[in-house]
Parts: C-alpha cells; structure tokens; sequence
C-alpha cells in the first residue's frame, strides 16, 4: 500500500492519453493543458485511450 504524505497533491487527468508519446510530452501536458508545474512535485495520474480487458 501506498500512503501519499500529508500536503502532497495528487491530480487525475481526466482526458485519455497515448502513452507511447513519452515522459517529455506527458509533463507537456501537465504544464500546457493542466496549468501545473511539471516538476513542482505533484503526481499526476493518467489514463489510457482503451482498456482492453485480459
């Protein structure tokens, strides 16, 4: 289990995303699109186009 310490922000991405663009494009993302620091210390959670189920 993963307990995320007191103050730190956690933002879901709503929108879909292609992962094969890279963690250069994703932190694009945050700032362009989100408004946010990329490197602010945030965690940003995204998630795929399509699931696929096993």
């Amino acid at each position: 289990m993963i307990i995320p310490a007191q103050g730190l922000r956690i933002v879901l991405a709503v929108r879909p995303v292609d992962f094969r663009c890279g963690h250069d494009a994703l932190a694009g993302l945050v700032q362009n699109t989100l408004g946010l620091d990329p490197h602010s210390g945030l965690i940003v959670v995204f998630r795929k186009r399509s699931f696929s189920p096993i």
